[in-house]
């Protein structure tokens, strides 16, 4: 199985050429699904797709008007795992029933998706904030209760401060 990384796209979409295997010469089709097929594993990944959906907490939506099933549904089972569905297109229409519930980029996915990726990394390179202190009352420790007790029987002995 020969491995090709795609062509740089030509300037104007009317000078793109077809893709040919670079062993045999044949045309390659696209990675697009025709009116008379379905979504299936081998070729599109629809039920990795869909299990990946079911777990993630953003889902971000680039290159597509959710017009055909596996996007749609996709969608639809991020958002019942509770999800948040970010959607990002040139064109938004609000009033659309497919948007409700969706945060919105507005703008090329080119050019606003490196942004987002170099906030990203921005974001994960900052130093990680520090743990949060045990308080002494929420122990997970065998003797919780009594010692859950014992504390708060010592605070209500003392009366609290303001500082």
């Amino acid at each position: 199985r020969l491995v090709v990384k795609t062509p740089i796209p030509a300037k104007r979409e009317e000078d793109e050429p077809l893709h040919r295997c670079a062993k045999c010469g044949v045309r390659q089709r696209p990675k697009i699904l025709w009116f008379d097929e379905s979504y299936n594993e081998a070729l599109y990944r629809s039920k990795s797709a869909l299990r990946a959906a079911e777990q993630c907490d953003v889902l971000l939506i680039v290159g597509t008007q959710l017009t055909t099933g596996l996007p749609q549904r996709i969608v639809s089972v991020a958002r019942t795992g509770g999800a948040t569905i970010i959607r990002m297109d040139p064109l938004v229409d609000l009033k659309d029933a497919s948007s409700a519930g969706m945060l919105h980029v507005q703008g090329k996915s080119g050019e606003a998706l490196p942004k987002i990726v170099s906030e990203l990394r921005k974001f994960l390179s900052e130093p990680l904030l520090a743990p949060l202190a045990d308080l002494p009352c929420a122990t997970s420790s065998p003797a919780a209760g009594s010692a859950l007790k014992a504390c708060r029987a010592e605070q209500a002995k003392s009366p609290s401060q303001a500082s």
